[in-house]
């Protein structure tokens, strides 16, 4: 069923060579990337199979934004090199203006995926993306068929992967799936306001129409045909229309400028919002069937049989069409007060998910930043060497209370993964065993993101990879796992691949909201990163004082000190990581909102 199949894997790297070390946005790919989306360079090449392995040559293909701004738009910038995590990598093409990609989550810079070492040995490494093209003539369900055929071959071959289910989904439900309902919801607040809009001007076209009822009369005494007569109404109707759609189209830009700026900036697909042809013919479209909407009940109603009583008695139908203008009043005030209920229902909502507890202790004072060490300069064994230098030269700075290094923080999506892992003296059935999210953590963890030791021990620093291999857990993975039983002191199996040493519970946590506000707290374990070392690391800090971000100068600082080609990117307090988390949601309050008072407007106009 397949063309073709990609791998993708965003990951941060640092660039020096080009000013101040920066972190920036890569993406590895395999090489039939580009020939799978059908998206070749602009300019140059993309990589070859032959690069794509391990030891190959180490190529790039950069993105017109990156090409413009980094290298001035030059075309002399084929074969020039830039050094990302330490490595040298020959520039080899550079892509289309237009060219995006979602799951590339605004990658620059694209290198060959080649992997090597732990990551081809290590099956814990889950975070490729595989997307495929199909065959012509060929839909999911017949690459599901292909699916369901391999996933029994790959189970039989990893023992890890027991009990599987490989699921083709097509991309862009894979995009926009979970934000679908919002929009779907939000497509109906934009439809109730264009009604609401719509019987504003056919209340106008009824009182302007009653005005001009002895005209009318006269036109039709004279004798004008009642569908001429309404050809004219529904013609001044439809320019109204048109004026108003033109005056949208104008200021269209500004507002979608306002909209992305609002949107979260993981909104799937937000990179790709732009006003086209589509837009257009949809606006024109839209404009035309408000005219049409608007304008043909009140030109029927002004037109009726009785507009010749008005040359006899002064007034003809007046009655009916009052009634008509009063209904359109009450249709206006009712979808007003739906758009302006569910906003409210959308702020009280939020507004209970701001104050539930996320399980941190005064998480206003701590802030955090990532921390990219290149992999190429800093092998497993020297990471804990820096770690521990680094924590030591930041417990002396001014201001700093505590501070830890980590791979990810509650309630931020980045880095988050869930590994599965066997319980000494447990039998699970195959494809059900036990997963948990991971942390991989220094001494100071608990104390820095204000998480409580419930029982147990926490980490120290003579837990290294020598020692033997200790592991926190917290209350979630006790009542899911342990729950007519004492967890210290229970062995785990397999925790980051086969062939390692078991790891003991060593201590109990309490709860912290990890994935969202509005989830329970799922199973959490805490790997000491003194035995597991990790390059992708995020480093946080509790301040003595009131604010967080006073420490980040120092925290800078104290890093390029060990390192000068380490910065820090991305520095955030924790409660703008806790606010971000419901980022989606305040977005659709917003608009909500925003669609409730114009609907408002509109009614009190009307």
């Amino acid at each position: 069923a397949f063309q073709s199949t990609a791998g993708i894997r965003p990951v941060p790297q640092t660039l020096t060579g080009h000013g101040p070390p920066v972190q920036v946005r890569i993406a590895r790919v395999s090489a039939s990337f580009f020939s799978t989306l059908h998206a070749s360079p602009a300019i140059g090449r993309p990589p070859t199979a032959e690069e794509d392995v391990a030891g190959g040559a180490r190529v790039a293909v950069i993105t017109d934004g990156f090409w413009r701004r980094e290298l001035g738009g030059d075309r002399a910038a084929l074969g020039r090199t830039l050094t990302l995590d330490g490595r040298t990598y020959t520039i080899v093409g550079v892509m289309a203006p237009d060219f995006h990609f979602a799951l590339l989550r605004q990658a620059e810079i694209l290198i060959p995926l080649a992997m090597e070492g732990r990551e081809k040995e290590f099956r814990g490494i889950n975070w490729v993306t595989v997307v495929a093209r199909l065959k012509p003539g060929l839909g999911v369900r017949d690459a599901q068929a292909d699916v369901d055929v391999l996933a029994p071959r790959i189970n039989g071959r990893i023992e890890e992967h027991t009990g599987w289910r490989l699921e083709a989904k097509p991309l862009l439900e894979d995009l926009v799936g979970p934000v679908k309902p919002a929009l779907t919801a939000l497509l109906g607040a934009v439809l109730l306001a264009l009604l609401i809009a719509c019987a504003d001007l056919a209340s106008l076209m009824l009182a302007r129409g009653m005005a001009r009822q002895r005209e009318l009369a006269i036109r039709a005494a004279l004798g004008g045909r009642r569908g001429d007569l309404v050809r004219q109404l529904m013609t001044e109707a439809m320019l109204l229309a048109a004026a108003g759609g033109a005056l949208g189209l104008v200021v269209a830009p500004w507002c979608l400028s306002a909209l992305v700026a609002l949107a979260p900036p993981d909104t799937p697909r937000l990179d790709e919002v732009h006003l086209d042809g589509a837009v257009l013919l949809f606006s024109l479209g839209a404009t035309m069937a408000a005219g049409l909407l608007a304008g043909l009940v009140p030109a029927l109603q002004i037109t009726e049989p009785h507009l010749m009583e008005v040359l006899t008695n002064g007034s003809g139908g007046t009655a009916r069409r009052t009634r008509a203008r009063s209904a359109l009043v009450v249709a206006e005030t009712a979808l007003a007060f739906v758009l302006a209920a569910g906003a409210g229902l959308m702020i009280r909502t939020l507004s209970g998910l701001l104050e539930v507890p996320t399980g941190l202790a005064s998480p206003e004072r701590v802030m955090v930043a990532d921390m990219d060490l290149p992999q190429y300069r800093y092998p497993a064994e020297r990471i804990p060497t820096f770690a521990r230098d680094l924590l030591q030269r930041i417990a002396t700075a001014q201001g700093v209370q505590s501070a830890a290094l980590l791979t990810n923080v509650p309630l931020d999506p980045r880095a988050r993964a869930e590994f599965g892992f066997d319980l000494e003296g447990e039998a699970f059935a195959p494809g059900q065993a036990p997963k948990a999210e991971m942390v991989f953590a220094t001494p100071g963890y608990l104390q820095t993101m204000g998480i409580p030791l419930l029982r147990g021990r926490d980490f120290r620093w003579t837990d290294v990879k020598s020692a033997p291999h200790v592991v926190l857990v917290n209350e979630a993975f006790v009542r899911r796992f342990f729950a007519n039983g004492e967890p210290l002191g229970r062995r785990i199996d397999h925790l980051v691949g086969p062939g390692n040493d078991p790891w003991e519970i060593a201590g109990v946590i309490g709860d912290v909201h990890t994935q969202a506000l509005d989830r329970a707290p799922s199973p959490l374990m805490v790997v000491p990163l003194e035995q597991f070392p990790v390059a992708t690391l995020r480093i946080a800090a509790r301040s003595a004082r009131a604010d967080p971000m006073q420490l980040l100068p120092v925290l800078r600082g104290e890093v390029l000190a060990l390192d000068k080609d380490v910065p820090l990117a991305s520095p955030r307090a924790l409660p703008q990581i806790v606010s971000d988390s419901v980022g989606a949601r305040r977005f659709q309050m917003t608009l909500l909102s925003i669609f409730a008072l114009v609907a408002l407007i509109l009614a009190a106009l009307g």
